[in-house]
This record gives structure tokens, sequence and C-alpha cells, in this order.
């Protein structure tokens, strides 16, 4: 308790239809994890529910946020 924390975040993977935010959460200035998850977003329709493509400009934003 007390101490400060330094979240880390970003993609491991971007797909054709999904990514995954990876977050890591240290107790700062030391090289201890506290905490980590791995959470996969999809793009959906709205109407239909289905899986969309991630493409083009978003695709390319998204992938600048590579972590491994």
């Amino acid at each position: 308790m007390g101490h400060t924390l330094e979240v880390q975040t970003g993609f491991s993977k971007v797909g054709s239809k999904s990514t995954v935010n990876h977050q890591a959460i240290y107790i700062a200035d030391s090289d201890k994890l506290a905490a980590a998850a791995d959470i996969t977003f999809v793009c959906l329709d709205q109407k239909t529910g289905k899986a969309v493509p991630i493409d083009g400009e978003l695709k390319s934003r998204l992938e600048l946020h590579l972590t491994e």
C-alpha cells in the first residue's frame, strides 16, 4: 500500500478483425510487476453483430502502438 504505480499499455497484436491490448502495472521505480492483462477487442457491425475488418488508416494507426 502507498506505492506509486506505473501503467504501460499498447497493442501486442493488430489482426484483420481484432486487436489484443496488453497492459502491465509496475511498482514505480522498480521492475516488480504488480498486474498484467491481455484484452481482446473485436470490431463489430452494430446491425449484424458480425466482425468487420480492421484495415486502412485505422490499422496503420493501431500498428504504431505495437509493443511486442
